[in-house]
């Protein structure tokens, strides 16, 4: 009986932990929560590397965002290191690091944008950029950058030696979606999402233009498709780069004046086990099954 209870501990062990993990930041704590003091919710832990941008409502609205610039509801600044805050003039990059990283399942890694403002002035290459990490220097990423002209680009890329083409779509997004926080007036947001597979290594990524508060409307959003690659074999985390192309998103020294600014409502990570783990869920049940009839 002991050896048939050692078995027993050992297999639910196993199966606790195959089943698909889930991870989602809706930045819905109260105003002015640091980015790395903000709730994390689901069943993966970890932690933000660093601060600077902070949480906001706008109005009545219960629905959190997490500021990147200056608007008139909230200053999500991050430290010029010069005892002024504001948004450096360089890129800047904060990295959300995973307890323990996540290896051969299907997954999906999904950004809401809420608002954004990217011509106050517009600066080419102002944006925010979303990258998948494998804890190797390798990341498939996802962004939202200011064109050269008069418009702007949902792309995403790779980076390190992952394997992938650049891809980007400008319809329909433009450089302006002021002020559409979660409202009444919401008839916009930017879902980014990036899929794959790290069995394989393979992903894709994709966006949409449909209205997704909080992330609720993910799986019926129609959707573009921007490009795909491979070499991305685990999760160790993601990280979340401010790009800014030599241009300043807003200052205290400012006074008060609104400048450009990305509102990020959600940031959500699961997976689903491959077929393969589930087949081994099936034996040990199975064989459990069988085990104790035996006993008996």
């Amino acid at each position: 009986m002991k050896n048939l209870l050692n078995l027993t501990i050992v297999s639910l062990f196993l199966v606790g932990n195959i089943f698909a993990v889930n991870l989602e930041i809706g930045f819905n704590d109260a105003n002015g929560t640091n980015l790395n003091a903000t709730s994390a919710l689901g069943d993966a832990t970890g932690a933000w590397n660093f601060g600077g941008a902070s949480t906001q409502t706008a109005g009545s609205n219960t629905s959190g965002s997490l500021n990147i610039g200056y608007t008139s509801n909230y200053k999500g600044l991050f430290n010029n290191g010069a005892g002024e805050p504001q948004i450096d003039t360089g890129d800047v990059t904060r990295r959300f690091t995973l307890d323990n990283a996540i290896t051969g399942d299907t997954f999906a890694f999904t950004v809401v944008l809420d608002t954004w403002q990217l011509n106050d002035p517009k600066t080419a290459n102002m944006g925010i950029l979303f990258g998948l990490e494998n804890g190797e220097g390798n990341f498939a990423a996802i962004a939202l950058k200011a064109g050269s002209g008069n418009f702007a680009q949902a792309y995403s890329q790779k980076g390190g030696t992952a394997v992938g083409a650049f891809g980007g779509t400008t319809s329909g997004i433009g450089l302006n979606n002021s002020y559409n926080f979660n409202g009444s007036n919401d008839n916009k947001d930017l879902t980014l999402q990036i899929n794959g597979d790290l069995s394989t290594g393979a992903w894709s990524a994709r966006s949409s233009l449909g209205v997704n508060n909080d992330g609720d409307s993910t799986d019926s959003l129609t959707w573009t498709e921007l490009s795909s690659g491979t070499g991305l074999t685990s999760i160790t985390g993601f990280q979340m780069k401010t790009m800014n192309g030599g241009g300043v998103w807003g200052t205290d020294a400012s006074s008060g004046a609104t400048g450009n600014w990305i509102a990020v409502d959600n940031i959500a990570l699961s997976t689903v086990p491959e077929p393969s783990t589930y087949a081994l869920l099936i034996g040990f049940a199975s064989f459990l099954f069988v085990a104790i009839r035996k006993r008996k």
